[in-house]
């Protein structure tokens, strides 16, 4: 399971609910949290910001 999941689902957030807030699609939000596609640092601060994580909670690998 990956850190963006974990983080989400701590907060209480769907996919659809985070990606709304982040102003991004969900399909984008979904290629992110299954480590499709490349996470940018400017989306990872909003991330960071909407789930009150540090960066290093979204970037280092789940355990």
């Amino acid at each position: 399971m990956s850190n963006l999941k974990i983080l989400r689902e701590k907060n209480s957030l769907t996919q659809t609910q985070l990606a709304e807030i982040l102003g991004i699609s969900v399909q984008r939000y979904n290629m992110y949290e299954l480590g499709k596609r490349k996470l940018p640092s400017t989306i990872a601060v909003n991330i960071s910001k909407a789930l009150n994580a540090s960066l290093d909670e979204i970037f280092v690998n789940a355990c």
